[in-house]
């Protein structure tokens, strides 16, 4: 099902522009779950009865972040993270990235999707990811008073927490503009 409504998105998408869809949205979309694999693996590197500190988010959501950064600086892109329980405020969603999260929590079955967009002077294509929290994750994301030291000294307006395992942490979100 999943991949039917991915594709279904692909189709109206294409059929609005008429216009094949830009090769750098499915490179994006590759490289997107490659990065979520990636942080995915790393979370379960930690172990279950090791307490979070700032070696952890070095090793987990630090190489996650350098690796968008190398993606976008390579390819001229705009992959970002974001949620409406931030921590780090240049993570905090805008327009229609807040109505991406909306569809995602009113859809837990909803992965990724496409949607076209037309703001300002840009026309093209956003792509959004899903990113679920993992167990390791809640050693930072879950109740607010057992949050690690280091994130509480950093992040003094956090809203990253409160998680379970399973919830929608944020979102990756991805724009390609459409020369017309």
């Amino acid at each position: 099902m999943k991949h039917f409504l991915f594709i279904l998105l692909i189709f109206s998408a294409s059929k609005i522009w008429s216009a094949p869809l830009p090769e750098s949205l499915f490179k994006a979309i590759a490289e997107i779950e490659n990065v979520n694999s990636m942080r995915e693996s790393l979370a379960i590197t930690i172990p279950e009865n090791e307490k979070a500190n700032l070696e952890t988010f070095k090793s987990v959501c630090k190489p996650v972040g350098m690796r968008l950064q190398s993606l976008n600086k390579e390819n001229q892109w705009s992959i970002r993270q974001a949620s409406d329980k931030f921590r780090n405020p240049q993570h905090k969603a805008q327009g229609i990235e807040i109505k991406a999260i909306n569809m995602f929590k009113k859809d837990k079955s909803l992965v990724s999707f496409i949607s076209d967009s037309q703001e300002k002077d840009k026309i093209g294509f956003y792509y959004f990811r899903r990113i679920n929290v993992q167990t390791s994750c809640l050693k930072c994301h879950g109740m607010k008073n057992k949050r690690p030291d280091f994130v509480i000294q950093k992040y003094p307006n956090d809203k990253a927490f409160g998680f379970s395992v399973g919830d929608l942490r944020g979102i990756y979100s991805f724009f390609v503009e459409v020369k017309k």
